[in-house]
C-alpha cells in the first residue's frame, strides 16, 4: 500500500516520499523512503487496530540508503490496521507521517492434496493430506455418484486420521459407476473450500441378480425371491417391514430351493404399507436388494346373490351365495314373519336375524315351524371391514293344508 507526503521548498529538510506496508495474517512489514535521509533521526514506525482502545505499538526502523523498514508481529487475520512513521531532525523534535491503512490478510486456506484413490467394485479408499494444516477448522467427506448431487445416495463413507494423512473408506458402491469424491472444509476464520475428484468403481468379481417379488392377498402376502448367481450367495433371507417408519423388522433366514427363497406373511391391513428386502452374504460380506413396497389387497365388500327357498311342508330351505367368504366377520338371513297392514297402509314385519357360517360360498338355513297359508320373508346378510351388505327380500306365501 504506497503512500506520500507533500514536499516542501526547503532541501534541507527530510521529506516521505513514500510509505508502503506488505501484509500477511499474523505480520507486516512498512517500508518509508526518505529525502536526505542522513538528516532523519530517531525513526520510529507506530501501528494500531482501526477502533481498538490499546495504545499503538512501535517498532525502530532500520535504514538502508533511503530506505527506513519496520516489523511487526502478532497481528490478528483479517482485522483492519492503522499505521505511520515518527522522526526528529536536529531542527525539529517531532515528525509524524499522515497516518495509513491497511488490511491484515485472512488466515491461510488449507489446500487438499490427494495422494491415492484405491477403488474395487463395491468400496473405495481415499488417501489425502492438508499443507498449512494447522489453518484448518474442520472438514467432512463425502461421495455420491458422479452428477446425482447426492439424490438417491448410497455410498458410505467413514474417515480417520493415520498420522499426517486422512483416510477415508466408502462402502456400498455400484460397480462399474463414477463417483465424485468431496472434502468440504473451512480455515480458522470460517471461510469454506471444496475438493473435488472423481473415481470409477471396477466391475464386480462375480455376478448375483436378484429378482424379488410380492403377491399380496386381503390380510397376507407371499414374498419371494429368484436368485441368478455364478458364486455362493448364503446364508440369506428375506427381511419384513411391518412399520411405515421403518422401526419393526422382521428376519427370515431362509435356504434357497432350486435358487428361490419364500415366505407368507400374514396378519396384515389393508391400509398400511408394508415392505421386504432380501440379504445375501458372498465371501463374508452382506450384500442388501432395495426396498420394495406393497399394500395388501383392498377386501371388497361382500356380494350376494342366488337367493332361492325350497318349501318342505311347515319348513323353507332357504339358500344364498355369498363371496369373498376369506374375512367375514358374520354372514346369515333375516327372517320376516308376522306380517299386518297398519291403518294409514304401511306394511309391519318381525324381523329376526340368525346367523349363518357359509359353506363353500353359499348359505344354508332351514325356517321351521311355518303357518299354512302366511306371507313370509327373507334376505341374506354379509360383513367384513368394508361393511355390512344385504340381498333384496324374497316374500314368498306356504301353501295351505
Amino acid at each position: 500500500m504506497p503512500g506520500c507526503t507533500k514536499k516542501t521548498a526547503e532541501s534541507n529538510v527530510p521529506e516521505l516520499i513514500s510509505f508502503d506496508v506488505e501484509s500477511g495474517p499474523f505480520s507486516a512489514t512498512m517500508e518509508a523512503k526518505f529525502t536526505h535521509p542522513e538528516r532523519v533521526l530517531n525513526p520510529v514506525f507506530r501501528l494500531w487496530e482501526t477502533g481498538g482502545k490499546s495504545a499503538a505499538v512501535t517498532c525502530p526502523a532500520t535504514v538502508s540508503g533511503n530506505v527506513f523498514r519496520g516489523q511487526f508481529g502478532d497481528l490478528r487475520p483479517n482485522v483492519r490496521y492503522h499505521c505511520g512513521i515518527s522522526w526528529s531532525t536536529s531542527a525539529l523534535p517531532n515528525w509524524e507521517s499522515p497516518t495509513f491503512d491497511f488490511d491484515a490478510k485472512p488466515y491461510p486456506m488449507p489446500v487438499v492434496r490427494l495422494l491415492s484413490i484405491e477403488a474395487g467394485a463395491y468400496d473405495a479408499v481415499v488417501r489425502f493430506r492438508f499443507d498449512q494444516e494447522e489453518y484448518l477448522r474442520n472438514y467432512y467427506c463425502y461421495c455420491w455418484i458422479e452428477g446425482t448431487q447426492g439424490a438417491y445416495n448410497k455410498a458410505r463413507t467413514e474417515f480417520e486420521k493415520e498420522g499426517d494423512e486422512y483416510v477415508c473408506r466408502i462402502t456400498e458402491l455400484i460397480p462399474e459407476s463414477f463417483y465424485e469424491f468431496h472434502v468440504d472444509y473451512s480455515n480458522l476464520g470460517a471461510i469454506g473450500e471444496r475438493f473435488t475428484t472423481r473415481f470409477l468403481t471396477l466391475p464386480p468379481p462375480y455376478t448375483v441378480n436378484v429378482e424379488q417379488v410380492v403377491k399380496p392377498s386381503y390380510t397376507s402376502a407371499v414374498l419371494s425371491a429368484t436368485f441368478d448367481a455364478d458364486i455362493t450367495y448364503t446364508p440369506c433371507g428375506i427381511m419384513f417391514n411391518r412399520n411405515s417408519s421403518m422401526e419393526i423388522w422382521e428376519d427370515y433366514p431362509l435356504t434357497p430351493n432350486d435358487d428361490r427363497i419364500e415366505v407368507e406373511v400374514t396378519d396384515l391391513m389393508w391400509y398400511q404399507v408394508y415392505g421386504f428386502y432380501v440379504y445375501y452374504t458372498v465371501e463374508g460380506e452382506i450384500h442388501k436388494t432395495d426396498l420394495t413396497s406393497f399394500y395388501p389387497l383392498i377386501v371388497p365388500a361382500p356380494q350376494l346373490s342366488s337367493l332361492q327357498y325350497e318349501i318342505q311342508g311347515r319348513s323353507v330351505v332357504l339358500q344364498a351365495e355369498i363371496s369373498p367368504v376369506e374375512n367375514l366377520s358374520g354372514s346369515g338371513f333375516i327372517l320376516l314373519d308376522e306380517h299386518a297392514i297398519l291403518p294409514d297402509g304401511h306394511e309391519t314385519w318381525r324381523a329376526l336375524q340368525v346367523e349363518v357360517p357359509p359353506q363353500g360360498g353359499k348359505l344354508y338355513y332351514v325356517w321351521e315351524s311355518l303357518v299354512p297359508g302366511m306371507e313370509y320373508g327373507f334376505q341374506a346378510y354379509g360383513r367384513n371391514v368394508s361393511g355390512l351388505k344385504y340381498s333384496d327380500i324374497i316374500y314368498f306365501t306356504l301353501p295351505p293344508e
